[in-house]
């Protein structure tokens, strides 16, 4: 139930996120906006299946690299 909650919970910070950020097609991205989607995409691994279990940095750590 926790790997649930704890997916939910992501999800719901990067579509907070995203909105907020503002949408870009794949034709208006530059190779740091593909890199920076590869990084987010790491640090949501890690809050989901990774040895840090803290969904509270990864959500930290989203937020600031959008932002």
């Amino acid at each position: 139930m926790d790997a649930v909650l704890r997916a939910a919970a992501i999800y719901v910070v990067l579509l907070l996120a995203f909105r907020i950020a503002g949408r870009r097609t794949l034709a208006e991205m530059t190779p740091f906006d593909l890199v920076l989607v590869f990084i987010i995409g790491e640090a949501t691994q890690q809050a989901l299946l990774g040895q840090d279990f803290s969904v509270t940095n990864a959500v930290l750590v989203i937020v600031t690299l959008l932002f």
